[in-house]
């Protein structure tokens, strides 16, 4: 963690960098406690998002990766799991950041993006052990100029988004894990363009019709978190969350978690 002067005054960096490669993450092993900006840059050649999850006591992260790799994961751990955001997916040669409020604790980094064979990312070794350690000084969250509430299932936003850069406050305000992941539609494109060509079982030769262009990662019912992005007038973007749903097993975007806004 780096230090800055502005003003005359001592400002701490709290931003935490991950390089994301084919298929693990390269950062640090140990983080202060608080409010912290992780950003991943990946340099592979698939996207890899960042998802933070915090272990409950008596969970390794071998224990919680071979729940996550078996047939049939135990319901009661994974109910016990926090899902406590992160960064969303970055396109290759690209960079995406969100602010987590990091306890005290274990934590484990992972990517669930699956390969066009549908094997996730951390199956292949894509996940990271991170230990968050007290701070007597935690940062606070960012300053936001917008919001996002989730529900079950819809996005909600708090104005119109227009043309320039702006931090988005996401609150989880459904009883579900949920993800805000953005992504700016290229001009033709659709939606379901979008989703078909990043389902398991796409063509690797295909490259999807838009960019991700941040988010933030899954969180759970009543937690938060923030993101900045930058927005292009008169192009298209969606808010989209492929986080399953507990019921159907269904993601939760096949239920109406899409939201497609033009900036003005």
């Amino acid at each position: 963690m780096a230090a800055a002067c502005t003003g005359g005054e001592e400002e701490i960096d709290t931003t935490q960098v991950f390089t994301a490669v084919d298929y693990a993450f390269q950062g640090p092993d140990t983080v202060p406690a608080g409010w912290t900006e992780l950003r991943i840059a990946n340099i592979g050649r698939e996207l890899h998002h960042a998802q933070l999850v915090s272990l409950p006591d008596g969970v390794s992260a071998a224990g919680l990766l071979a729940t996550l790799g078996a047939a049939e994961p135990d319901p009661d751990l994974l109910a016990s799991l926090t899902f406590a955001g992160g960064p969303s997916a970055a396109a290759p040669g690209t960079a995406t950041s969100a602010y987590a409020k990091l306890e005290v604790g274990e934590y484990l980094l992972i990517c669930a993006i699956p390969t066009p064979q549908g094997v996730p990312h951390y199956a292949l070794g894509m996940f990271k052990a991170l230990t968050v350690t007290a701070n007597p000084e935690p940062a606070e969250p960012p300053e936001s100029d917008l919001s996002v509430n989730i529900v079950d299932f819809g996005f909600e936003l708090s104005g119109q988004v227009e043309a320039g850069t702006h931090t988005f406050r996401v609150t989880n305000s459904g009883p579900q894990n949920h993800e805000a992941f953005l992504v700016e539609l290229s001009r033709a494109a659709t939606v379901d363009d979008f989703l078909a060509a990043v389902a398991p079982g796409a063509s690797a030769d295909a490259s999807p019709p838009g960019n991700p262009v941040g988010g933030v990662q899954a969180i759970g019912a009543g937690d938060e978190g923030y993101f900045t992005s930058t927005f292009v007038s008169n192009r298209r973007y969606v808010l989209l969350c492929f986080v399953e749903d507990t019921e159907s097993g269904l993601p939760h975007f096949a239920q109406g978690m899409v939201r497609e806004f033009t900036v003005q």
